[in-house]
C-alpha cells in the first residue's frame, strides 16, 4: 500500500523512524500506513533500516542508515511488544 506521490522536490524524504515512532504512539489506519511503507521499502538487506525514502516516489535512500534511525525503530518495535502484552 502506497499513498498517492505529492508534489515535492527531488530531495524531500519520509522518515523511517518517524514512521516507527508515529505508529507505535498513536496508533490508527494513517499511522499503520505509514508504518506499511516503512516495512516495505526501507529495509537494506544486511544493514538495517534506511534513515528515509524520497517522496516523489518512495524510492530508498540506498545504502543510507544510521545508528539513531535504527536505535528508534527497536525501541518503537519494544513499545508495540509491550503494549500488546
Amino acid at each position: 500500500m502506497v499513498f498517492d506521490p505529492i508534489e515535492t522536490s527531488d530531495y524531500s524524504i519520509f522518515s523511517t523512524k518517524a514512521a516507527y515512532l508515529w505508529y507505535a504512539v498513536r496508533p490508527c489506519n494513517q499511522t499503520y500506513r505509514m508504518l506499511q511503507i516503512a516495512q516495505s521499502r526501507a529495509r537494506i538487506e544486511g544493514f538495517g533500516m534506511s534513515s528515509g525514502l524520497y517522496l516523489k516516489e518512495y524510492s530508498q535512500m540506498q545504502n543510507h542508515a544510521d545508528l539513531n534511525t535504527n536505535s528508534i525503530v527497536l525501541q518503537a518495535l519494544a513499545h508495540l511488544k509491550r503494549r500488546a502484552q
